[in-house]
């Protein structure tokens, strides 16, 4: 196989994955946003920083 046919496939590989990383991130993206938004799991969040935080300073 020529340096310029391996170059080549190189190429076609890194669009293809490039695609397929596009459509992923396409798909994934109405998810994301709904945990994202989740006011519910923002506060959990919040509460357990506070938690591990206070308890750092407890010991």
């Amino acid at each position: 196989m020529s340096t310029k046919t391996q170059i080549g496939n190189i190429f076609h590989n890194a669009e293809k994955k490039n695609q397929y990383d596009k459509f992923i991130h396409a798909i994934q993206q109405p998810k994301m946003k709904e945990l994202w938004d989740n006011k519910e799991g923002e506060a959990w969040n919040n509460y357990l920083k506070q938690k591990l935080t206070t308890e750092s300073f407890i010991k």
